[in-house]
């Protein structure tokens, strides 16, 4: 008993083991849809940051190359001229820490150099060299020297005055780099001499020739003046370069990956660090190894590398609950089923022993999935009647017009009628004395009395008028039933074949107490358009639906209306190939272009709250391009109109 009852509860078994195994599955899936979502956005705000980087490097660049270029063009440089040069330079590239001129000087000229800046005004000028970090001595005797020379700004950067580049390894091996190619070069980091905290810099040399050697010729010594130094401390380099972006919680890891190993790393900047510290890059390295993003560049002639880790608030920031959503939705969708299932098995297992009873279900059943679909048309009816009732006033006001007419004209006959009825009496009691002539002529002279009071002239002119009034009133009446009659009806889901200028113009009648007042509507009907297939109770809910957009546009643009103006709504029908167009056009305000692109959005509305649900055109694009394989377009010109172009096929495709 107990083993049946397994296998009979088996699936539900099945069902709940595949449930759990799926809605981890989805949650997984939507996990790396997110992970994924993460490393775009990173890589994005990456190559942003790079490029920042990049085009400040390459603004010092230029910087140097003019700086060369001014040399060339000046006879004697001179340190004023170097300063008045320079100064414009550094407020428009506030990322280089000095600008500084780097002189060959051989063991012959140092003398004269050192008397030539003490002249200039720098009395404890000396050609030094670094002994520690802060502390400077004369330089030793070498063949050659590279000294600071001119430097600005010089406040700040006092101490580097007089250093030579040539005392320090890494300096030296740009120096020579930039001397044997004659292109810009680039130092691997390095502590400045006017380092007081703990970054490193680096510096950019370019060559200045007395001649400047041709393409190809390969440079020579005696021929190089010296260089054009830019000095730069890297963490203030990359911080004002990319201080004007949001910091998102992204860790940088700057490094050059032409120096030895343990000499890379140029600068790194944390959540909560930055500097040099190789421990604080591992912590960040091992926090979000999976979110990372290197981006290798030159500078001059070394490669650099910037690495971008998503910090915790970076990723906190891109995540959503949507794994979790999916995981319990899963498990929430997986015990609702296998809780129907397992009461599906149950039922079944108690209508094999109630067979008559599972039957009188089942038919209860039919009759209710039955009564289900008549409650589903009379609910899109009463959507429609809705669409009626807005416009139940001005149908009131449209009846009432021509039945004033009939009950005015039925008045005045039943009053023609007795005064005539009097008139005819009498000549029939003429009739009855005609043998007796004198009251046969006292009745003619009543009947004549009676004619005259009754104004016959003017009843004999009138009473046909009315007639034809009353006639006219009564085809209105008929008119506006009929097409009040034919909109309303439920109509069929079945597309059939239906002539478009009859739906227009039954729903222009309907709609008229709408526009009447703001707006003349002209129609234009092709006559050549044969009957189209379709679903004629939803294309009229269609044209009202424009309709009346159109009557509201033209009521906003001529506002109050002091001069009693009108607007034109223009409803056409065109025959093209296989396909019917219908235009409608107002003369209103116009659609701006910028939200033409989402007034078919369902809810999407410009008109004031409560006025207007925002599912008029959703409804009218739903209705032509799905329910009829159709297209509708706009075309508008701000402050002139607005024109609805909506293109239905003859015959069905599918």
């Amino acid at each position: 008993m107990q083993y049946n009852n397994a296998v009979k509860y088996l699936p539900v078994i099945v069902v709940l083991i595949v449930g759990i195994l799926l809605a981890f599955l989805s949650s997984t899936i939507m996990k790396g849809y997110e992970a994924e979502r993460i490393k775009l956005e990173l890589k994005r705000s990456a190559e942003e940051r790079h490029l920042a980087v990049q085009r400040g490097l390459e603004a010092t660049y230029l910087v140097l190359e003019s700086m060369a270029a001014f040399d060339d063009s000046t006879v004697t440089m001179g340190r004023q001229n170097f300063k008045r040069f320079v100064q414009p330079l550094l407020q428009n590239n506030t990322v280089i820490q000095a600008l500084e001129w780097i002189p060959l000087v051989p063991l012959s000229e140092r003398v004269a150099y050192e008397q030539k800046a003490h002249q200039d005004g720098y009395p404890q000028f000396s050609i030094t060299e670094r002994k520690v970090q802060g502390q400077m001595v004369p330089a030793g005797e070498r063949d050659e020297y590279y000294p600071v020379y001119y430097v600005e700004p010089y406040q700040g950067n006092e101490i580097a005055l007089g250093f030579d580049l040539a005392s320090n390894p890494a300096r030296k091996q740009a120096l020579k780099s930039c001397r044997q190619n004659g292109k810009m070069a680039a130092t691997a980091r390095i502590t400045l001499v006017q380092e007081k905290a703990t970054q490193y810099g680096f510096l950019l040399f370019f060559p200045v020739y007395q001649v400047r050697p041709e393409a190809g010729q390969e440079p020579f010594s005696p021929k190089l003046e010296g260089y054009m130094l830019g000095v730069f401390r890297i963490g203030d380099l990359v911080k004002k370069a990319i201080g004007y972006l949001d910091p998102k919680d992204i860790d940088i890891v700057l490094e050059d990956m032409s120096a030895p190993e343990k000499e890379r790393l140029l600068y790194f900047s944390g959540a909560q660090h930055s500097g040099t510290g190789q421990e604080q890059i591992n912590e960040s390295l091992e926090r979000s190894a999976e979110f990372s993003e290197p981006i290798m560049f030159d500078v001059a002639d070394r490669e650099w590398r910037m690495t971008f880790i998503a910090g915790p608030g970076f990723i906190a920031a891109q995540k959503t609950n949507m794994p979790l959503i999916f995981f319990f939705g899963g498990l929430l969708g997986t015990t609702l089923f296998a809780a129907y299932l397992f009461t599906a098995i149950r039922s079944k297992s108690q209508l094999k022993q109630a067979s008559e009873l599972l039957q009188s279900q089942i038919n209860a059943r039919s009759h209710a999935e039955q009564a289900l679909d008549k409650s589903q048309i009379l609910l899109l009816h009463a959507q429609k009647m809705e669409a009626i009732g807005t416009l139940a006033a001005g149908i009131a006001h449209e009846l009432n017009t021509p039945i004033q007419y009939l009950t005015s004209n039925t008045d005045f006959l039943a009053e023609a009628f007795t005064s005539l009825s009097k008139a005819i009496l009498s000549f029939q009691n003429t009739q009855e004395h005609v043998e007796q002539p004198t009251q046969s002529l006292t009745h003619i002279e009543t009947a004549q009395e009676i004619l005259d009071d009754a104004d016959w002239d003017y009843l004999k002119e009138e009473i046909p008028s009315s007639i034809q009034q009353s006639r006219e009133g009564l085809h209105r009446v008929t008119s506006i039933i009929r097409a009040m009659k034919e909109f309303s009806h439920p109509g069929s889901k079945v597309k059939e074949e239906a002539d478009l200028a009859h739906i227009i113009e039954n729903t222009v009648l309907v709609a008229r107490n709408e526009w009447k007042y703001v707006a003349d509507v002209v129609t234009d009907f092709d006559k050549n358009l044969p009957l189209v297939l379709c679903m004629r109770d939803e294309i009229g809910q269609v044209i009202l639906n424009l309709l009346i957009n159109a009557t509201h546009a033209i009521k906003e643009k001529i506002g109050g209306n002091p001069e009693n103006r009108k607007g034109v709504i223009t409803i056409k029908t065109k025959n093209c190939d296989g396909w019917a167009e219908i235009d409608i056009s107002d003369t209103g305000t116009g659609i701006p272009e910028d939200i033409r692109h989402r007034i078919f959005d369902p809810f999407y509305t410009t008109k004031e709250v409560g006025r207007g649900s925002g599912q008029g055109l959703a409804i009218v694009h739903d209705v032509i391009t799905v329910k009829h394989g159709g297209t509708i377009g706009i075309e508008s010109i701000m402050g002139q109109g607005a024109t609805f172009i909506i293109c239905l096929p003859v015959t069905d495709r599918g």
